[in-house]
């Protein structure tokens, strides 16, 4: 409870820490569109009210007018501590790998402890992940239905189900590997990225190395009895004994759950280094892996230097190479799997499936039993494994409008150790 409280009135100092800390940067972007998604994410299904959170996303698009190609799509999942309401913080790397990729980039908020501990943060993200397979399903029927111009009156781009990587920062870097071992719930990704992720929960925030950066570097130092306050509001030790499972600290997750591309960051003087280190090494050595692993490190930086760096510094220049090789890892990542595209010689062979998916539709409404959520979810993805060229089309999102908080129930996502 006295952890909950601190946390709690952390978050209003939060903000105001962070600007005095921070160097002056340039004005952060703007998304293009700002949409909500439901969790849990059941396709073809709205959760009532009662049984869903809401989950702020953000969407950066590419520059220049879309066309027929289908772009693939990051989801940006932002460092938080587990606790922090920092949704937002990421939107220069969002608007950067957008157009330089290019792709879609979501940039998703998730739920926070201690009011949503885990594993809600988790299923979030197989939301987020299910939502852009349907999304780009459902788009590309829309489109054949309807032409170009979706519902919100402008031409959008396409999204390729086929090509998603997942992004994070932090705790949102644990949240990211941590999503992108799970395919039998989402599909699966091509490929994760982790910048100083925290991939060892496990481990007491007391015997993690104390570090801070050097003279002259950026970033900041954690205190461990912070730390340890977050981890017990995440992970709260009454109810969840385990912290090595895999969907609590990814250094314990089978290497051959991970996706062919995997990155991850850390900074020389950041308590996390060793654990982020210690992931890429075991993947590295491990023969059940059968990707690629990458490990880049900013040396003398702490925590979160990317996000406090002064122009024209070295950090700077760090952080423009660890954001260029994040974008060339999930480009190379992409480049393996077919570009989506919308093929008119195909369009009586899309006209069949669409008819049988709308008759699948239709068979929904049985009595209670008759079809399982997580039975919908199983046909959903292997609606979404079809071949790229299916990976097209459009959905109706909202105008940018101010975040809100994600809401509601608690997770429903199960664990058998909890």
């Amino acid at each position: 409870m006295l952890d909950a409280l601190v946390i709690k009135a952390l978050r209003a100092i939060l903000p105001l820490a962070t600007a005095v800390i921070t160097p002056t940067q340039p004005p952060a972007p703007k998304p293009d569109v700002t949409t909500y998604i439901p969790s849990p994410f059941v396709p073809g299904k709205i959760p009532t009210k009662q049984h869903r959170r809401r989950l702020k996303a953000d969407i950066y698009e590419p520059p220049g007018a879309p066309d027929d190609v289908a772009l693939p799509v990051v989801i940006n999942l932002h460092g938080s501590g587990f606790c922090f309401h920092t949704h937002g913080d990421d939107s220069r790397f969002c608007a950067h790998a957008a157009s330089t990729l290019p792709a879609v980039v979501i940039d998703v908020d998730y739920s926070h402890a201690p009011e949503h501990p885990w594993p809600a943060a988790i299923e979030d993200v197989d939301s987020a992940v299910l939502f852009v397979k349907h999304f780009a399903r459902e788009n590309r029927k829309q489109r054949r239905r309807h032409g170009a111009i979706g519902a919100t009156g402008r031409k959008e781009w396409l999204w390729d189900s086929d090509r998603i990587a997942l992004v994070g920062f932090s705790s949102g870097g644990n949240l990211a590997l941590i999503g992108s071992t799970r395919a039998e719930a989402h599909g699966g990704v091509q490929a994760s990225v982790a910048f100083y992720p925290s991939t060892n929960l496990d481990e007491d925030p007391y015997d993690k190395p104390q570090l801070s950066p050097i003279k002259g570097a950026a970033g900041g130092t954690m205190p461990p009895w912070l730390r340890k306050m977050l981890y017990t509001c995440y992970v709260p030790i009454e109810t969840v004994k385990d912290r090595k499972q895999p969907l609590i600290s990814p250094l314990f997750a089978d290497p051959a759950s991970f996706p062919p591309s995997v990155t991850i960051l850390t900074a020389e003087q950041d308590s996390l280094a060793r654990e982020g280190t210690r992931l890429a090494d075991r993947l590295e050595a491990s023969a059940a892996y059968k990707g690629s692993v990458v490990h880049w490190q900013a040396e003398g930086q702490g925590h979160n230097w990317d996000k406090m760096t002064q122009q024209g510094s070295a950090a700077a220049q760090l952080k423009d190479e660890a954001y260029a090789l994040a974008v060339r890892r999930i480009r190379d990542a992409f480049a393996s799997v077919a570009i989506g595209y919308d093929d008119v010689r195909e369009q009586e062979e899309d006209e069949d499936e669409d008819d049988a998916d709308d008759a699948q539709d239709e068979s929904q409404d049985v009595p209670p039993g008759a079809r399982s959520p997580s039975q919908l979810g199983r046909r959903s993805d292997a609606a979404d494994s079809r071949p790229p060229s299916h990976s097209r089309s459009s959905l109706n999102t909202s105008t940018t409008v101010a975040g809100r908080d994600s809401l509601s129930r608690p997770a429903t996502l199960k664990s058998p150790k909890l």
